[in-house]
């Protein structure tokens, strides 16, 4: 049972972070425009979903996930982390 919890508990916070991290990527994106180098009043994206379609078809697929592997390897050690650290301090 507790091994099936640590993994369930594991794959849920990965899936989060792949649906979070490229909505992150736009939400910084679009933050950032018209800052920097880009010094412009015209806006680069009209929403979210415009920005991860414009990132995607000039920076492709690994442009949309750019930084997920870091966050994917931070959660499934802080999650295994918890859930032993839980199993441990309950026994």
């Amino acid at each position: 049972q507790g091994s099936t919890q640590v993994s369930l508990v594991t794959v849920l916070w990965a899936l989060q972070s792949i649906i979070c991290c490229p909505m992150e990527l736009a939400k910084t994106r679009m933050q950032l425009q018209g800052l920097g180098e880009r010094k412009s009043k015209q806006k680069l994206y009209k929403n979210s979903l415009d920005c991860l379609v414009r990132i995607y078809r000039k920076e492709g697929f690994c442009g949309i996930n750019r930084g997920m592997s870091d966050e994917l390897m931070d959660t499934i050690l802080v999650s295994s982390m918890k859930e032993v650290g839980g199993s441990v301090t309950s026994q």
